[in-house]
């Protein structure tokens, strides 16, 4: 057994269609701070110990490209056994047949209506009330 534990959540990476419009979204509703900017792909800051903690890739289709775990020990991460079988199958065949989000089964938001569900939300209000 590898005592690789996770100790907290470095970042993640976030494909979307605009950008722009996306990164002016993370700085003006989150406070988060561009850092980087190369290409198709715009790193923001937090106020944390992180370089940047959301990595924002322009791509056709939106969708979370990964997340980055952070961990005490760089040798049993290095050391873990990267047989992926042993915890999953093929795959659930369900899945194919699930629609994606789109604009015919979501509603769309204006800003003050994203505003309002960010800012009820315990995990939002707390990070709020920690800066």
């Amino acid at each position: 057994m590898n005592n690789a534990k996770v100790t907290g959540l470095r970042g993640v990476e976030l494909g979307v269609k605009d950008l722009h419009q996306s990164a002016a979204f993370y700085s003006c509703v989150w406070g988060l701070d561009p850092v980087v900017s190369e290409g198709d792909t715009i790193h923001l800051r937090a106020n944390g110990t992180e370089h940047h903690i959301v990595t924002l890739r322009e791509r056709p289709k939106s969708g979370l490209l990964g997340i980055h775990f952070a961990t005490q020990d760089r040798v049993a991460v290095d050391a873990r056994d990267l047989n992926y079988a042993e915890y999953f199958d093929e795959g659930d065949p369900h899945e194919a047949e699930i629609d994606d989000y789109h604009s015919h089964n979501t509603e769309r938001l204006d800003v003050a209506s994203v505003v309002d569900l960010l800012q009820g939300l315990p995990q939002f209000r707390a990070l709020v009330a920690a800066t």
